[in-house]
């Protein structure tokens, strides 16, 4: 079992590593959102909450997950997702890379790779070295630091699908329950109906209608 420590780190490990990195994400997307108080907000609050959201996660989001990849990777030689599932990412020396090599590996790389529906990707697959386009063009190798780590990736990411799940749902019961929300659209709607123009009855008068001889 040792054996195969330190060896290259196959398609299928890595994209549940992958996977939890972007389970974790949406975590903190939606934990911003259920603590942000959206069960007492008005509707004009609300709107206001889910667009400061989608900026700093849409907008920012991306630098935000970026520097997070590099840093990691940097620091540590390996994200939250890697870790769990046993893998490590070095340059072509043996070390960590730099945080400019990570920026590179996850900006420049992730695009090259992800040309032709993926196909960097899934090049992991048949390359003897296991490694993608993002791989060649930055220089590093990814390599397993413990064997059958696999399972406890799988674990964390479906308990983090289970609790994006819970956590999504109880944002659209919390909102679709927001009593102040929920008075804001029944105004606006009465509102609607009351600007609309009255349908008009007009009885038909006989001088409209020429005599039938």
């Amino acid at each position: 079992m040792m054996g195969k420590v330190n060896q290259p780190a196959g398609f299928f490990i890595r994209f549940i590593g992958y996977f939890i990195d972007i389970a974790l994400f949406w975590t903190a997307l939606l934990l911003f959102l259920f603590f942000s108080g959206l069960s007492t907000k008005n509707l004009p609050q609300l709107i206001g909450s889910s667009i400061v959201a989608i900026s700093i996660f849409g907008i920012l989001g991306g630098f935000i997950y970026y520097f997070y990849l590099a840093f990691t990777t940097s620091r540590f030689g390996a994200t939250v997702g890697k870790m769990l599932v046993g893998v490590i990412v070095k340059n072509e020396a043996g070390n960590y890379l730099t945080f400019k090599q990570g920026l590179f590996r996850y900006i420049i790389g992730y695009t090259v790779s992800s040309l032709l529906f993926g196909l960097g990707f899934l090049w992991i697959i048949r390359d003897p070295k296991k490694q993608g386009w993002h791989d060649m063009v930055s220089g590093s190798y990814v390599t397993k630091t413990s064997e059958n780590r696999w399972i406890i990736g799988v674990l964390a990411l479906l308990f983090l699908i289970a609790f994006n799940s819970f956590i999504g749902v109880g944002i659209i019961q919390s909102v679709i329950e927001n009593p102040n929300a929920k008075r804001d659209v029944e105004e606006i709607i009465n509102q609607v109906k009351d600007t609309q123009p009255q349908q008009l009855y007009i009885n038909p008068s006989p001088q409209f209608y020429p005599n039938n001889y």
